[in-house]
């Protein structure tokens, strides 16, 4: 973008937290991004480096509308949509539900998580993942658990759903464990009936590094 100190040309340029992007590879980052459907971001680099992590609607819009505007980009250009209601994979059209239920006693005894804690509260967040069109196993379940309180509330609402509604939370991809393809969560989501080993005292901030780590460019 800057050439023996001169800018090239400003109007390709665009500031943004106060630092300088050019227009068109700005676009083609989140496009790639987007344009690779139900998976995280494909820049790692970038997204560790924190230029724009995660790209917000505002910054997407801005990109849109500024470089339409400048002539940049066609009239008719607009971001693709694969968000869970459009996705083109049609196993990957779903939706989700949350409810709240007691927690079973055995959860609640010490020794039940992997690191030997307990569940932490007597109800919990039940979120349960469904995807009615899908032919391949969802793996490795569909209803997630949280506790039931003010900073998994947050989490769920602020960061949980909108990267599943980004179409970043469930993905495709080959099971590890047996070798084929499988409907599979991208972070590491405990499940009601068969991951409490996943479950242990610091799981927030575990959820909470993962989602930073691996944030889409959706949200």
């Amino acid at each position: 973008m800057i050439v023996c100190g001169k800018i090239k040309d400003e109007n390709n340029l665009i500031i943004i937290d106060g630092l300088c992007y050019d227009i068109k590879e700005l676009y083609e980052l989140i496009k790639i991004d987007i344009s690779q459907g139900n998976i995280w971001g494909c820049n790692p680099y970038v997204k560790s480096e924190g230029l724009i992590l995660p790209f917000s609607k505002e910054v997407k819009e801005m990109v849109l509308s500024e470089g339409i505007k400048r002539g940049i980009l066609p009239k008719s250009t607009k971001w693709e949509d694969r968000t869970p209601l459009n996705a083109d994979d049609k196993e990957l059209h779903g939706y989700y539900l949350i409810d709240e239920k007691p927690t079973p006693q055995k959860w609640m005894q010490k020794g039940w998580a992997s690191d030997g804690s307990a569940f932490p509260t007597p109800e919990y967040y039940a979120i349960t993942f469904i995807f009615p069109q899908h032919k391949v196993k969802q793996n490795p379940g569909q209803t997630a658990i949280f506790p039931k309180n003010q900073e998994f509330k947050e989490f769920i609402d602020k960061k949980l759903i909108p990267v599943y509604e980004a179409g970043a939370l469930w993905s495709k991809k080959i099971s590890i464990t047996e070798q084929r393809l499988v409907i599979n969560p991208n972070i590491h989501l405990v499940f009601e009936d068969n991951q409490p080993w996943r479950w242990h005292a610091n799981k927030l901030r575990d959820l909470e590094e993962e989602i930073t780590r691996y944030s889409p460019a959706f949200l």
